[in-house]
């Protein structure tokens, strides 16, 4: 095991898919850009979301790496399994889009006020962390993502000789995921700067929107699963 096994190519490699495995939009982003937009303490909230769904990647890639794709396939294709997965999934998606609608208020940017005291910001950075962790790791297409993507890597040509070598391919494609958390929670914090509450709230239900629409097309591909309906996959 040594990270000189990894050439710069290697590394730009994987931290290139990680980033393009984070930027698409889905539920994560949404609810980061729900969180950074609402409030100045967002940001840190926006991040500790996308931490938690990075912990969730992790795990799910750990299950490639180090354990093999066909028991990620078996695992996630079993029935009760993709069945619990999937309302875990939905409930939470939807929990926090309709929670969101309902309460949509925005902090003034000038305001001096502490509206929240430590131990409720401490609380608000451990819901999010687990809220992106829950979002990843009961997601039944994380697992497909990686059972169909793990191959790809695996057969990538990259030194993945032993248990080192893949936790440090891990470490690097997590690192990708790291730049987009950063990067969007950043540009969103300077954009909260010039955006009028009305457009922030705007884009906040949009966000909440979204993310009930995600728990819809996860409801169906549940329900086709079930009954054996086309995917939309």
């Amino acid at each position: 095991m040594a990270i000189s096994d990894f050439n710069i190519e290697d590394v730009l490699f994987l931290m290139i898919l990680g980033f393009s495995l984070a930027a698409p939009l889905g539920p994560v982003n949404m609810e980061m850009i729900k969180q950074v937009l609402r409030s100045k303490f967002g940001y840190i909230l926006g991040i500790f979301t996308g931490l938690g769904a990075l912990t969730g990647d992790f795990l799910v890639a750990s299950f490639v790496l180090f354990l093999s794709i066909e028991f990620l396939k078996d695992f996630v294709e079993n029935f009760y399994v993709f069945i619990i997965l999937s309302c875990i999934n939905i409930g939470i998606l939807l929990f926090i889009g309709i929670n969101a609608i309902k309460n949509n208020e925005i902090e003034n940017l000038d305001s001096t006020e502490n509206n929240l005291e430590l131990d409720n910001r401490l609380f608000g950075v451990l819901k999010q962390y687990i809220i992106g962790l829950i979002i990843v790791i009961t997601s039944p297409w994380s697992y497909f993502w990686w059972a169909s993507f793990g191959g790809i890597l695996i057969n990538s040509g990259l030194p993945l000789f032993d248990i080192g070598d893949r936790l440090i391919a891990i470490f690097f494609f997590l690192t990708g995921i790291l730049l987009w958390i950063l990067l969007l929670t950043y540009s969103l914090r300077l954009s909260r700067k010039f955006a009028s509450d009305k457009i922030l709230k705007l884009i906040i239900k949009g966000s909440a929107y979204l993310i009930i629409a995600f728990a819809i097309l996860i409801t169906y591909e549940t329900i086709a699963f079930i009954f054996n309906f086309p995917s939309l996959r």
